[in-house]
């Protein structure tokens, strides 16, 4: 059969009318063995995602998987106040069979797609207001491949005899038919037995083995002398008259292959006609913006409205002890709450107003308040920035206008306070749905309030926000990235097995393999197989694939477990940086490649000895400089190689002096593979490679925020790499400070560092000397009096915030205590100011007076203000 093609559209209000609430059950996966190769918490989010696609009448949605500290993983899904224990004893004969008919259904869906539901609890089956029986809880035993990454408990009223006495408990289709059977009898007997009750019932049951192996009609699953035997157990040991079904009670058969199957079940006369299998309208729009990739997306299917309803992603974060009267027992019922009651739905593709945005979040629950940090006051400048753009506001459409709203989202929150669950996903809603629609509407618009999300981006990202701000980044289209991606994976099948790989595709084969050991949170075989899906489609779409690219369609892949939004991104951010790329918008590139590898997030990060490559550290530094010498087609199997080197960090830094040092030799390589071979046989302990780079080594070094010891290569720069090298890696050691580039006279010059920057004068005395082009003059007193200022002129940009923040001073360079001083007092500045969320903070090298010709003019004002002495400064 063809997976997921079952659809259901559905409504808000139908899910209202049906009584549903929210379910989040807790399980504990096993830690991972010193022998495994992945980790078991991470293969059940990889198992997961074949769940999310699934959507039938008579199965119990389930909606997310929330990884979390200490191997715990949180499962949210749909359930019903009504369980059959509860409802048992008031159904009648007709009731009984459609509830027992719906999840006989729900166990034929989940087996037509590889899922076995293992154990069946009798309070996991739901009874909605609409008179609909659910299946719900059933993924754990798939989740766990067979007990493999968590153990399963089971219930004994319905567990086969075969998996009892099995030392793995382990389940098939044939024990699941039995639980069908046993569910059947619980159903028609109305009442459920104890534990005690059923062993015994089931040594007897045992004893009648031997008549089913040679009764024809047994094996015809029309024996009425079983079914009379069963009747006589029912009588003896639960005190119950009952008269059976001969079909039906078959599935108790103590040998499990005389056991009918799903569809014999299905065509008995008791049973009446299937639950329609409604097929989506061609005019029905898309409205949800958060789910799996599983079709051409034009229509909802029931599983994704609760999705869109109570989205929740927890990545890293700790949920409060004190919630966890909501989380439900380890394996027990899910803990239940009320879901939301959302009043309306506004399209995409309509026209958004400030009104509609702020009625959104009124659904939600939440006030503009409950995003920012309380901390921070909102001040007179946002006015000025409505204000500036009120001329083209009012010269456009409805659709056009940028609401205030729009500003108060994208101040700094480098806190968002933890409360609840439920204020997490309807926080990550509103906000997605909110950015999502203005990069829909006006991808132009857009790009006025990219500069303050950037801002946020660069230096705290909550989880949660991570997806939707970097589609905002890209100005991801959420209806085009289905559509397109409908139309790049036509040829890719489901499941890429051996016979569609050819010697094009070989290569992402390998790539992906390759992949998993060293990004685990996607090490397994479900995203696997969407990564593979996602490189085959943008080969076949016509891009040229460069081996390591994966690295990089790994790291949109982890962000969302989407294919269609992965390929979007992937697309988009190779249309923009690398076959668009040219010198020109190197800073950009730069920019975006930094928020990349700090979207990694400590969950995914690689690790090179022991130590974790995060926002602004090795890798930041060696692809943009790379850049320089070498395109970036190459540079993807550079990166690739890298992240799986097991040297230190600092050995990237000795690599790229080597490039730098033969670059003629290098351009020469048309084939970016054949150059990482090179690269393998280089012996770089040898003296003649070392004595070859040290230069090189020495001025990347001296700039970089990487700490390195004297005994591997001394420092020959000039005198400024030492002071700077011993506060530097006294900060990186004792975890006192960020710590920040530094750059020379010619990355003040030649580099990134233009007109578009912001020069911070902090020299200590009084001048009128002044800076060129934009400039801002602190007179150094106190570290946080400097800090408050910057950061006040930061936040007063309306143009666009500038490209790099760099801090400059004066010193005498014969003295190195001087210049220990100065370079400690920007070193706190530059610390305080990326803790407090602004991004791009460098320190200049060169002192004031050096730099004096070729960056400074006398008297040519940029900001005036009057200081103790009446002097104007800026």
């Amino acid at each position: 059969m063809q997976e997921y093609k079952e659809y259901i559209p559905c409504s808000y209000q139908d899910i209202l009318n049906d009584g549903t609430s929210l379910g989040l059950q807790l399980i504990t996966c096993r830690p991972k063995k010193q022998k495994e190769t992945t980790y078991p918490q991470y293969n059940c989010v990889g198992r997961f995602e074949k769940l999310r696609l699934l959507s039938h009448y008579c199965i119990s949605h389930y909606l997310d998987i929330i990884p979390a500290k200490h191997n715990e993983t949180y499962l949210l899904c749909e359930t019903y106040e009504k369980t059959l224990p509860e409802i048992l004893t008031t159904l009648d004969e007709k009731k009984g069979i459609r509830l027992l008919q719906d999840i006989i259904e729900a166990y034929d869906y989940l087996h037509q797609h590889n899922i076995i539901v293992g154990y069946l609890n009798t309070s996991n089956i739901y009874y909605t207001n609409t008179n609909i029986g659910k299946l719900g809880n059933y993924a754990l035993y798939h989740l766990s491949q067979s007990n493999k990454y968590f153990t399963c408990a089971f219930k004994f009223p319905t567990i086969a005899p075969e998996v009892l006495l099995n030392r793995n408990h382990s389940c098939s289709v044939e024990s699941d038919i039995y639980s069908l059977g046993m569910l059947y009898i619980i159903i028609h007997m109305q009442f459920i037995p104890s534990k005690k009750q059923y062993i015994s019932w089931v040594m007897a049951l045992f004893e009648l083995s031997s008549h089913c192996k040679e009764c024809i009609n047994c094996q015809q699953h029309n024996c009425e002398e079983f079914t009379h035997k069963v009747d006589e157990l029912n009588k003896l040991y639960f005190d119950k008259e009952t008269h059976l079904n001969p079909l039906l009670t078959s599935c108790v058969c103590p040998i499990p292959t005389i056991r009918p199957t799903i569809s014999m079940l299905l065509e008995n006369k008791i049973f009446s006609e299937r639950r329609p299998i409604i097929q989506p309208q061609d005019k029905e729009l898309l409205e949800l913006l958060n789910f799996s990739y599983n079709a051409p997306k034009y229509f909802m299917t029931r599983r994704e409205v609760l999705h869109e309803m109570c989205y929740l992603k927890l990545l890293n974060t700790d949920i409060p002890k004190k919630y966890i009267e909501i989380m439900g027992k380890v394996y027990g019922e899910m803990a239940k709450y009320p879901i939301f009651n959302l009043e309306r739905f506004v399209s995409i593709e309509r026209d958004v107003s400030a009104e509609e945005v702020q009625n959104d979040f009124t659904i939600y629950s939440i006030s503009v308040e409950d995003i920012i940090n309380p901390s921070i006051v909102i001040d007179k400048e946002l006015d000025g920035y409505v204000k500036s753009e009120g001329n083209q506001i009012e010269n456009t459409s409805s659709s056009e206008k940028l609401p205030f709203f729009v500003n108060i989202l994208t101040q700094q929150f480098s806190t968002c306070p933890v409360t609840d669950v439920v204020r997490y996903h309807r926080l990550y809603h509103a906000y997605f749905r909110f950015l999502s629609r203005y990069a829909a509407e006006n991808p132009n618009l857009v790009g006025t309030i990219v500069h303050k999300v950037e801002r946020v981006a660069q230096s705290f990202v909550p989880e949660f926000l991570r997806l939707p701000v970097w589609m905002l980044f890209l100005g991801i289209d959420v209806n085009l990235a289905y559509k397109r991606y409908n139309e790049r994976s036509k040829s890719v099948p489901l499941i890429i097995s051996s016979n569609d790989i050819d010697e094009d595709t070989r290569v992402i084969v390998e790539d992906v393999n390759r992949a998993f050991s060293t990004v685990p949170i996607i090490a397994n075989e479900v995203t696997r197989s969407q990564l593979k899906r996602v490189l085959f489609s943008f080969l076949r779409s016509g891009e040229e694939y460069c081996q390591g690219i994966h690295s990089v369609c790994a790291v949109f892949l982890s962000l969302s477990f989407n294919e269609a939004i992965c390929s979007e991104c992937l697309h988009r951010f190779e249309a923009d940086f690398v076959r668009q790329y040219s010198p020109e918008n190197f800073r950009i590139y730069f920019i975006r490649l930094c928020q990349l590898l700090s979207f990694h997030g400590p969950k995914v990060a690689p690790t090179m000895s022991s130590r974790v490559i995060e926002n602004s550290t090795a890798i930041r530094w060696f692809l943009p400089l790379l850049s320089l010498s070498m395109k970036l087609s190459s540079i993807y199997q550079l990166w690739d190689w890298v992240l799986q080197s097991p040297k230190f960090a600092k050995f990237m830094f000795f690599l790229l002096a080597y490039i730098l040092s033969c670059e003629p030799m290098i351009l020469e390589y048309n084939d970016p593979f054949d150059l990482i071979l090179h690269f393998n046989k280089v012996e770089f302990d040898q003296a003649d490679v070392i004595e070859q780079c040290t230069s090189q080594f020495n001025n990347l070094i001296s700039t970089s925020p990487i700490s390195y010891t004297e005994n591997h290569i001394s420092p020959s720069h000039p005198s400024r790499s030492t002071p700077y090298a011993s506060l530097a890696n006294q900060a990186i050691d004792e975890s006192s400070m960020v710590v920040v580039p530094l750059l020379d006279q010619s990355d003040l010059q030649f580099t990134m560092y233009n007109t578009s920057s912001l020069y911070v004068d902090m020299r200590p005395e009084s001048t009128y000397h002044t800076l060129a082009p934009k400039s801002l003059r602190v007179i150094f007193n106190k570290p946080e009096d400097v800090v408050s200022e910057v950061s006040s002129a930061l936040r007063g940009f309306d143009d666009v915030y500038p490209a790099f923040v760099v801090l400059i001073s004066d010193w005498d360079e014969t003295n190195d205590v001087d210049i220990s001083t100065i370079y400690l007092q920007m070193m706190t500045v530059a610390d305080s100011l990326v803790k407090n969320g602004f991004s791009h903070i460098c320190m200049s090298a060169v002192p004031f007076h050096s730099l004096h010709r070729q960056f400074f003019t006398e008297n040519e004002v940029v900001k005036t203000e009057q200081d103790d002495h009446d002097e104007d400064v800026v």
